[in-house]
């Protein structure tokens, strides 16, 4: 079973992306905590990991590096109401540290949004 991990500190959100996963067929962890966020990464070893670009204790960025750094093989979904702009260079940084980036939500996005970046995810694995 391919696992997804989610870090989003609004609980609807990362519920939501919890329900549509788990329909998908993903084995999901979520959290709020970026430190635990980081020890699932390397321990529980996601294919699949998405992140909310703003999560207060951490900014989504040095969440992106570390999973770099890391040398992380997950599949990137970033997350977030941040500005299209700010978004655009999170995926670029993501990216040109060696991440993949699957797709971009933002904030509010449909449910068909996210099942359309999830589903090939899900197939694939």
């Amino acid at each position: 079973m391919t696992r997804l991990l989610i870090i989003d500190d609004d609980r609807e959100h990362a519920g939501l992306v919890e329900t549509v996963a788990a329909g998908l067929g993903f084995a999901v962890e979520a959290t709020q905590d970026p430190r635990r966020f980081l020890e699932l990464a390397v321990h529980w070893l996601p294919a699949i990991v998405v992140i909310d670009l703003m999560i207060p204790e951490i900014d989504g960025i040095e969440l992106i590096r570390a999973l770099a750094d890391g040398r992380s093989n997950a599949t990137v979904v970033l997350v977030s109401g941040m500005d299209r702009r700010i978004v655009a260079a999170a995926q670029r940084l993501a990216e040109d540290r060696g991440l993949r980036v699957a797709g971009v939500l933002l904030k509010p996005y449909r449910v068909e949004t996210l099942r359309k970046i999830l589903a090939p995810l899900a197939a694939a694995g």
